[in-house]
C-alpha cells in the first residue's frame, strides 16, 4: 500500500498508524516486526507535507525523533518529495530499526496501533465517577468521589492499564463522613488492660464496634500485625460488654471466629484483621497477651444531641437517635395523638380529665374518664397517649343505669381525621323487642320489632 492507503487501512481496521515516542518503543516494536530480506519494508505514522516542514507524527502531531533512529545519510531528500518514512527490519545490523524517507507512493507494509480500553469502570454503591476519558482507553483514569456521608474505601482513583483492565483496588463507600476517627499502636504491644489506659490518655477509649460497615473499614485502615488487635469489649460479670459504653453485646452484632468464643477464662477479645483465615473476625484471649492497640476519638460531645436523643458514633460521624415519642431531625418534636373526640364529647355524658406534660394530646399525655349521675361507664377509665402516636385503648363509653350496655357505643379507631361515631340506642341501631301479648288470657307469638 501507499502511505495514504496504509494509514486509511488502520484507522477502518484499528486506531491510526503506529506512532513512537521513544527509542525504547520503536526497538520494541522492530522486536515485535517480521524480518524482511528486501524491500518492500514497513511505513510508520510520520510524515510531512513539504521539504522544508517539520517531520510531524499522526494523531498527536508531536515531532519527537531520537538522534540515533535515521540510517546512515537519511533522510536525504534523494527524489525531492520523499515526505514519508519507512522502518527497516531486517538482519543488516547498519540498518535494522532504522529510518529511511521515502516517496508516499510506494508501496509498502502499514504498521498499525490499537488503542488499548477498559469495559466501563465500577461504580460503588453511593458513589460517583470523574473519568478523563469517556471512552476509557488505555492510561485514562477515572476519580471516585462518595456521596455525602459516606467515606471512601480503597482506591480513590484507578487507571486503564495495558491489559485492558483497571489497575487499583475495587472502591467502596460506607457511612461516615469526617469526625469519628480511627487510632491504632503497634509499638510497643500492650496486654488489654495497659491498652484501654492509653487510649484514654491519648483519645477517647478503645475501639467500640456498632456495625459491618465499621469492621470493613477497620480491616480496611490498619495493617497486618502478626499479633492482632485488642479491640473494646471484655467479659464484665460473665457478660460480654463493650467498655466504652458500658452496653452488653447483643446477639445480632456479635461478630466472632468459627468456634469462638471458646474458653471460660479468656475475658478480652481480639480482632484478626488481615488474617487469611477468619478475616475480621473476634477471638477471646487471655487479657494479659500483647496485641496491637485501637483507639477511637468521639464526636459525640456534651450538647451535640438535645435531651430527647442518645449521640450515637458513627465513623468520621454522629447522629441523634431519638427516644421513643421523639421525632427527627432534632429530636425535640413530640408525637402527637389524633384527639379529634373532642368534638363530641359536650353532647356526653362523659368527662375527662387530662394531664400533658409534654404538651396537649402528645406523647405521655394521660386523660381519665368518668360518667355523669345516673349513667355506667364502659370501658377503660384511663388512656394515655403512646410513643407511636396511637392511644393505648379504645374510648370508653357511658350508659345509661338500667339500660343494656349495648343500646349505646362510642366507637373509636385511632389515627384517623374522623375517629368517632356515636351510635345512639335510637338511630342506626337495629334494637330487637320480644313483646309478648296476651289475648284473652292467651300467649301469642314473639313480635319482632325494628326500629331505624
Amino acid at each position: 500500500m501507499n502511505w495514504t492507503d496504509a494509514r486509511a487501512w488502520c484507522q477502518n481496521v484499528y486506531t491510526d498508524m503506529v506512532v513512537i515516542q521513544s527509542q525504547v518503543e520503536n526497538d520494541y516494536l522492530v522486536s515485535l516486526l517480521p524480518n524482511k530480506t528486501q524491500a518492500p519494508y514497513y511505513w510508520i505514522g510520520i510524515t510531512k507535507i513539504h521539504k522544508n516542514d517539520n517531520w510531524t507524527w499522526v494523531g498527536d502531531n508531536s515531532t519527537w525523533i531520537s538522534d540515533q533512529v535515521w540510517a546512515y545519510n537519511e533522510p536525504n531528500n534523494n527524489h525531492s518529495n520523499e515526505f514519508c518514512v519507512e522502518l527497516y527490519v531486517n538482519n543488516d545490523v547498519k540498518k535494522r530499526g532504522k529510518w529511511n524517507d521515502e516517496k508516499c507512493s510506494s508501496q509498502k507494509y502499514p504498521v498499525c496501533y490499537q488503542v488499548v480500553g477498559c469495559p466501563p469502570p465500577f461504580r460503588p454503591l453511593y458513589g460517583h465517577l470523574n473519568c478523563s476519558d469517556q471512552r476509557y482507553a488505555f492510561n485514562s483514569t477515572c476519580r471516585v468521589g462518595c456521596s455525602s456521608g459516606f467515606l471512601l474505601l480503597r482506591s480513590a482513583e484507578v487507571t486503564c492499564s495495558s491489559d485492558g483492565n483497571w489497575h487499583g483496588l475495587r472502591p467502596i463507600c460506607i457511612r461516615g463522613a469526617h469526625a469519628w476517627t480511627y487510632h491504632y499502636s503497634i509499638n510497643p504491644l500492650r496486654s488489654w488492660n495497659s491498652a484501654q489506659k492509653w487510649c484514654q490518655q491519648h483519645y477517647t477509649d478503645m475501639v467500640a464496634i456498632q456495625n459491618q460497615g465499621e469492621i470493613t473499614y477497620l480491616n480496611w485502615m490498619l495493617p497486618f500485625n502478626p499479633s492482632y488487635y485488642w479491640i473494646g469489649i471484655r467479659k464484665v460479670a460473665g457478660v460480654w460488654t463493650w467498655v466504652g459504653t458500658n452496653r452488653s453485646l447483643m446477639p445480632e452484632a456479635e461478630n466472632w471466629a468459627v468456634g469462638e468464643p471458646n474458653n471460660a477464662y479468656e475475658d478480652c477479645v481480639e480482632m484478626y484483621i488481615k488474617r487469611d483465615k477468619d478475616m475480621a473476625k473476634w477471638n477471646d484471649a487471655t487479657c494479659r497477651k500483647k496485641k496491637g492497640t485501637v483507639c477511637y476519638t468521639a464526636s459525640c460531645l456534651e450538647g451535640s444531641c438535645g435531651i430527647h436523643a442518645d449521640c450515637v458514633e458513627t465513623i468520621g460521624n454522629f447522629t441523634c437517635k431519638c427516644h421513643p415519642g421523639f421525632l427527627s431531625p432534632s429530636c425535640e418534636e413530640v408525637v402527637q395523638c389524633e384527639a379529634g373526640w373532642l368534638a363530641g364529647l359536650p353532647a356526653s355524658p362523659l368527662s375527662l380529665n387530662c394531664s400533658h406534660p409534654l404538651g396537649n394530646f402528645s406523647f405521655g399525655t394521660l386523660c381519665r374518664f368518668s360518667c355523669e349521675g345516673g349513667y355506667s361507664l364502659n370501658g377503660t377509665e384511663e388512656l394515655h397517649c403512646s410513643s407511636n402516636g396511637l392511644w393505648s385503648s379504645a374510648l370508653p363509653t357511658c350508659a345509661e343505669e338500667g339500660m343494656p350496655l349495648w343500646s349505646a357505643a362510642l366507637l373509636y379507631s385511632a389515627g384517623t381525621a374522623s375517629s368517632l361515631v356515636l351510635l345512639l340506642s335510637a338511630v342506626g341501631l337495629g334494637l330487637l323487642a320480644a313483646k309478648r301479648r296476651r289475648k284473652n288470657g292467651k300467649k301469642h307469638d314473639c313480635l319482632l320489632t325494628t326500629y331505624t
